[in-house]
């Protein structure tokens, strides 16, 4: 890359300095102070547009062109960062140090309102994948082709939407998935090893949740920090009309993001199934269905 392309890459831009603990996190400058923002101006400075209370120790950047890198230096010359050439992730750009425990972030649709009082109409409509019917959806976590022939026999259709490798990052792609399926009505979300024994929308009632259950009692931390033995909920299965589903989805995934906030580090399996559990039980336990009927619609082949 060439000195002139990078420069038009970076300058004019706030990036933001992100360190990376158990997830990626702003760097504040001070007590109270504001996050490390930098803009790149062309003359190789920087302006820093937030309320810091301290200024960082470099004052000037440069592109090493023979290195392809991005160095960060104070007045006298000391380098004091370098960084790699932008990746580009969902239109964001990222810059990296070498070892890629930091980085700098530009989130390009919020830097044109940064400054403003209140944002103007989306700048940026991701494209959306619309399911055009209105009739009940199976969406299935997963590729087995088992289901998606089960579910034929039933006029279902299946939409496959690959699972992440963890539950949370999973639900929100489910959560904006149903989002932007603002003609769906009934739903079934469906992962793991499944096949419908029945056909599971005949008798859903309108405000409903169904979902699987394990038989024995477990204990769980519900309120308070207090462990209780409940049957504990399986979200491998669940049921419903596409806005309670969104309710529900919503719920769980603010309880697990405030989860992972306060512990300063990425939730276990067991943690975000004890917030999916804490969600139904605490928000959800009028509206929810559980047990022998939900086993016999939906059958596990594990």
């Amino acid at each position: 890359m060439k000195t002139n392309d990078f420069k038009q890459l970076i300058i004019h831009k706030r990036w933001r300095l992100e360190a990376k603990t158990n997830f990626w996190k702003s760097i504040a400058m001070g007590h109270d102070g504001g996050e490390l923002i930098l803009i790149f101006r062309s003359d190789g400075g920087f302006d820093f547009p937030t309320n810091m209370k301290f200024n960082p120790q470099f004052t000037q950047w440069a592109f090493d062109e023979q290195r392809q890198v991005l160095e960060l230096s104070d007045d006298a010359g000391k380098v004091y960062m370098t960084f790699t050439p932008p990746e580009i992730v969902d239109r964001d750009q990222y810059l990296y140090i070498t070892d890629r425990s930091q980085r700098l972030v530009n989130f390009t649709y919020i830097d044109p309102i940064f400054d403003l009082p209140l944002a103007p109409a989306p700048l940026y409509d991701r494209p959306r994948h619309t399911y055009s019917g209105t009739s009940p959806f199976i969406l299935q976590l997963g590729s087995q082709p088992e289901l998606a022939t089960n579910a034929a026999d039933w006029g279902l259709t299946v939409k496959q939407l690959t699972p992440s490798n963890d539950s949370l990052t999973t639900w929100q792609h489910v959560y904006q998935f149903l989002l932007d399926q603002f003609n769906l009505q009934q739903v079934a979300i469906i992962s793991g090893n499944h096949q419908l024994q029945a056909y599971p929308f005949e008798d859903c009632q309108p405000n409903t949740l169904y979902l699987l259950d394990k038989p024995e009692l477990t204990p769980i931390i519900l309120t308070d920090g207090q462990s209780t033995e409940v049957q504990v909920l399986d979200p491998s299965v669940l049921i419903g009309s596409r806005f309670l589903l969104l309710e529900l989805l919503s719920n769980v995934i603010v309880r697990a993001d405030h989860q992972r906030i306060t512990l300063d580090r990425e939730l276990t399996e067991a943690e975000l199934l004890t917030c999916f559990n804490q969600a139904i039980y605490q928000d959800f336990s009028s509206r929810t269905w559980h047990g022998q009927l939900i086993r016999d619609w939906v059958n596990s082949t594990n």
